[in-house]
């Protein structure tokens, strides 16, 4: 294997190895952040904006006594 591959095959292996997980975990950080802002987008794009308006106003009333 030596002949073919030089002396130094074993680090090789190890290099794209690291690099192959490296990529792995970027592209599953990757995906996983798209789904968790389409999850979010759906969420608060179904929800209904009356309880921010009541919320706000409750705070303003709270902040005037």
């Amino acid at each position: 294997m030596e002949t073919h591959f030089g002396p130094i095959w074993p680090f090789n292996i190890a290099v794209l190895s690291f690099f192959g997980a490296a990529v792995t975990n970027w592209f599953h950080i990757v995906i996983r952040g798209a789904y968790d802002y389409l999850l979010d987008k759906d969420y608060f794009t179904n929800k209904s904006h009356m309880e921010l308006d009541e919320r706000q106003q409750t705070d303003k009333h709270r902040n005037e006594n």
